[in-house]
């Protein structure tokens, strides 16, 4: 695997998704998961070059289209990325306490599948990073899933059945 080659090709796509020229779902979906598929491929300090250029740029995507499919679209190809990432979310704590915020408050959000990406990238995150989560991080006061616990009942309110079980799944595998 040619790395510099692959970020480019890449890189390239991610432009042409945001100048419009190759903008559709599907093609958006194809190129994150082939963003997703090579984490852990690159050296960390070219991944982490890597990912937030593409968080940016999916970030400045979603404040560009307009609607709700096409922002819950980008949203969940945002969180799909992220969640495939876990050595950048492991070095970086104030980033995955907001990626997991955010997920939190998609949770809420009743448009199609976007539940259902929250719940299933939250287990994916706290069974990678699960020690983060029990840890006391610089800055904070108590550890995290302590937080998550005293608010369960609000973070799971709008859930569907299936989907509270793979949420207490995901609280359940923190250790």
């Amino acid at each position: 695997l040619d790395y510099d080659d692959t970020e480019r090709v890449m890189t390239e796509k991610l432009q042409n998704q945001v100048n419009g020229t190759e903008w559709s779902w599907r093609n958006l979906n194809t190129l994150c998961w082939a963003i997703g598929s090579i984490s852990g491929a690159m050296h960390e300090e070219d991944e982490k070059r890597f990912l937030v250029t593409v968080i940016k740029e999916l970030l400045g995507l979603c404040e560009q289209k307009k609607g709700k499919d096409n922002k819950a679209i980008i949203a969940s190809n945002i969180m799909y990325v992220v969640g495939q990432y876990p050595r950048f979310l492991r070095a970086h704590w104030k980033f995955l306490k907001t990626v997991v915020n955010k997920l939190f408050e998609f949770m809420h959000e009743t448009h199609d599948g976007v539940q259902d990406m929250a719940c299933d990238t939250f287990i994916k995150i706290s069974m990678k990073c699960r020690r983060h989560f029990v840890t006391v991080q610089i800055g904070e006061s108590m550890p995290f899933i302590e937080e998550i616990l005293s608010t369960i009942s609000t973070i799971i309110c709008d859930l569907q059945t299936q989907q509270v079980h793979t949420f207490y799944e995901a609280v359940g595998c923190i250790d």
